[in-house]
């Protein structure tokens, strides 16, 4: 009899075992969201890395070549010629837009949205609006800003998902600043050949280094996403925290 009762109170309860079933689902319902959001921004900061990586190499390579950097080669000629140039070294796959003389309303036949960091459709490309889009062997989609004119330059717009979207600047779309001794910087990162924020760039444009979700599209947001800093709070991170 003693044995029986030992059996009984160390066995389940079909009651028991339905709570922890439920238990386990409402667990798995709110982590599962949460680990995919971490794997997903983990993928874009891989991407971001790899594309930041690739630029950096076509412009040491461009420089070894040709004996110049492509921001000084960029002076003296029109986005067409220099995105031919860029072609002809990066690992383009085609054009993404119907041709890469495309306006921004063109790009992509007209289905590409471009949205603010938090989400709202925005009608302003801003920079990068002098060529269509071309894609790169692993998709990722590249278009360049005016020819530079005084300081460095050009600028090359990234969307770094391709066209898996959303589309966000600081999400998955950033700027990239070709310098005048051979590097790529992100945009809103300091160099001695950038004007400061609200003065005009040698092209006229005006040059943006904030990154925040309000009042603006992020377009310096490229600079905290390198160094996975967040904007506002230096105790946090970029990839995670910020976005």
């Amino acid at each position: 009899m003693f044995r029986e009762n030992c059996i009984q109170k160390n066995g389940f309860t079909l009651s028991e075992v339905l709570i922890t079933i439920v238990v386990i689902g409402v667990i798995a319902a709110i982590a599962i969201p949460i680990i995919n959001s971490s794997m997903l921004k983990k993928d874009l900061e891989s991407k971001f890395l790899k594309v930041y990586s690739g630029l950096n190499q076509f412009s040491k390579k461009f420089f070894f070549n040709e004996g110049i950097s492509f921001a000084e080669y960029c002076l003296s000629v029109a986005p067409s010629t220099f995105m031919n140039k860029f072609i002809s070294y990066y690992n383009i796959s085609g054009y993404a837009s119907k041709d890469m003389y495309a306006t921004p309303t063109e790009d992509l036949d007209n289905n590409y949205s471009l949205k603010s960091i938090s989400g709202i459709k925005s009608k302003i490309h801003g920079y990068c609006d002098n060529t269509g889009f071309v894609s790169d062997l692993s998709g990722a989609l590249y278009k360049f800003n005016d020819s530079p004119s005084l300081y460095n330059g050009p600028v090359v717009c990234v969307d770094i998902n391709g066209l898996k979207g959303p589309n966000r600047v600081g999400y998955d779309y950033f700027l990239f600043v070709f310098t005048m001794d051979n590097k790529v910087i992100p945009m809103g990162m300091y160099d001695k050949n950038n004007p400061p924020y609200g003065q005009k760039d040698g092209s006229g444009e005006l040059f943006s280094t904030e990154c925040t979700k309000t009042g603006n599209v992020g377009w310096g947001c490229a600079y905290y996403a390198l160094k996975n800093a967040h904007p506002q709070n230096p105790s946090k991170k970029y990839w995670g925290d910020f976005i």
